[in-house]
Order: structure tokens, then sequence, then C-alpha cells
């Protein structure tokens, strides 16, 4: 009888605890995948290489970047023993049946390949995935926010992911900013 009347006590509490405690490991989880996609796009976006580039047959040469909502390209700049290779980077949102999934997919930079169909690339991974909403905007050096970059003169001074939980419960509380820093001088290919 007493066994009962204290489990009938502590039985809500116990619940209530394991609950916010599975919350919590929840929040936890998400915060560290969106860290780690924060880092590895960093890294890409601190590299991109400004130079422009003119397929054959092209009359004019653009800037090697672009982007929209849904998918962002440029040329990062990797060093590689004495020298620099460069890599052309696709990042897609690709909609799946648990939500949206960020893929980082890349290969040894050919300006006659430059900006078409991202599966062409190889080395497709996914850098962020799972119960999201996803979108990229881009912000120029004056400020203004777009989600289409086509301002073919320079690089954004900012691309900013916004992530939402598809749940309602944000695993950020804003966008996160992905900054270019010091973008090089533009080259020409």
């Amino acid at each position: 009888m007493i066994t009962g009347l204290l489990v009938g006590l502590f039985l809500p509490f116990v619940a209530q605890t394991l609950t916010r405690w599975t919350a919590g490991v929840e929040r936890s989880e998400r915060s560290d995948q969106v860290l780690r996609a924060a880092i590895r796009l960093q890294g890409d976006f601190s590299a991109a290489a400004s130079l422009d580039v003119a397929p054959r047959g092209a009359q004019q040469a653009s800037l090697a970047f672009g982007g929209n909502s849904q998918s962002c390209w440029f040329v990062r700049a990797v060093p590689e023993g004495l020298g620099v290779v460069l890599q052309s980077i696709t990042l897609s949102l690709d909609e799946s049946a648990k939500g949206a999934a960020l893929i980082r997919r890349s290969a040894l930079f050919d300006p006659d390949r430059f900006g078409r169909d991202p599966r062409a690339l190889e080395a497709a991974v996914a850098v962020i995935s799972g119960g999201y909403r996803m979108h990229f905007n881009y912000v120029s050096r004056d400020g203004t926010r777009t989600d289409i970059w086509t301002e073919a003169a320079e690089l954004p001074a900012r691309v900013e992911l916004s992530i939402r939980s598809l749940d309602g419960r944000d695993p950020i509380p804003a966008p996160l900013s992905l900054i270019f820093f010091n973008p090089p001088q533009r080259r020409h290919l």
C-alpha cells in the first residue's frame, strides 16, 4: 500500500524529468549537427576564389559564383603541396521524406562544366539532413538581402543559410551566416 502510494507520487515527477531530459538531448544533437555544418561550410566559403571564368565559346567572362534560394556554387582554392588546386563546389538543398538535406558536391575545377547540373559533380556528401527547412540568402556589400545572387561583378559580403526545424523547434535562433573573409582580388581564367 505504501509502495503504491510512493510510486503514484513519484511517477509523474519521473515521467516529467525523463521527457525534459529527452528534449534536451534532442536539442543538443540538433545544435551539434548545425555547428558541424557551420564549421564545414565556413571552411569552404572562406576559401572561395574570386575569379572570372569564360567557358569555351563564351564571349564574356563572368564571376565564378552563383546562387539562389536552393543552391549555391563557387570555386574554392585548396592549398596542395607548394601550389593551389581549384575545386568547383556546389551546395544544394535536396528534399526528402524526412525534410531537407544540404548536399555538398565537389570536383576539380573545369571552366566548361562550372555552374551546370550539380549532380554531375563528384563526391556528394550530406552536410546536414533531417527534419529541417532550409534556404540560402545573399547579402551585398551595401547590406541588400536577396535570395538570388545576380551581381556578376563581385562576391556577396555574406551568404546566409536559414535552418528551421519542421517541428517548430529551431536549432538556432537566427539564420546561420557564412561570411567571406576578405575575398582575394579577382583572377581571370
